[in-house]
């Protein structure tokens, strides 16, 4: 099984203006990274840094990672934020 990196190792991370997304970010290995306000951090393979800057530039962050990286790449769960009772 392929070992994922903690969150916060080696990923540049870009802040964006979305209702649920919080940031997205890559890393030298061409995987990009979706972290959500909820606290849940997606990884997707094989996606260019170029893609990640288009994703960060959109209008609609949600929609482009809906249209172009959802359809297009595998996403592994990486990360979730446990909730205090």
């Amino acid at each position: 099984m392929a070992k994922h990196p903690h969150p916060a190792e080696h990923i540049s991370w870009r802040a964006v203006e979305s209702s649920n997304i919080e940031a997205v970010g890559w890393d030298a290995h061409h995987r990009m990274y979706v972290k959500f306000k909820n606290g849940g951090i997606y990884m997707y393979e094989g996606v260019t840094r170029q893609r990640v800057v288009c994703a960060a530039r959109a209008g609609s962050v949600g929609h482009y990672i809906n249209t172009e990286i959802i359809p297009n790449y595998a996403a592994v769960k990486i990360w979730t934020t446990v909730s205090q009772p």
